[in-house]
């Protein structure tokens, strides 16, 4: 069974960086990615030109969820 790794990141819809770029490496590295959003930006693959953050309380519930259901190692 691959470990299980939980990342806390943000969304890049580019894919160069952030919750995509942290799935691929993990996944690379041999474990299974689980993820906690930490903001949704708009940016390019050149520029970021805003975001906004997860709040606390639904970030706490996303890795609440992760850490119930998944053996986080």
């Amino acid at each position: 069974m691959r470990p299980t790794v939980l990342c806390f990141s943000g969304l890049d819809p580019s894919g160069g960086a952030g919750l995509q770029a942290d799935i691929e490496s993990i996944g690379a590295a041999g474990a299974h990615a689980a993820v906690a959003c930490t903001a949704i930006t708009v940016q390019s693959s050149q520029a970021v030109f805003g975001f906004e953050p997860t709040s606390s309380e639904l970030l706490t519930a996303q890795a609440s969820a992760v850490l119930e259901d998944l053996p986080v190692a």
